[in-house]
């Protein structure tokens, strides 16, 4: 019983990590997008 609630325990926070990790990475990548477009209009 203890084992199985340790390990739903720890893959919760696996997957917690996982989709903050997908969630920074969407946002670096749109911040990424936004600079690259800038710029793109600061040389147009």
């Amino acid at each position: 019983m203890t084992v199985l609630y340790l390990i739903h325990r720890t893959n919760g926070v696996t997957v917690h990590n996982i989709c903050k990790f997908l969630l920074y990475g969407q946002g670096l990548y749109a911040h990424c997008l936004q600079n690259c477009m800038l710029r793109a209009v600061m040389l147009l």
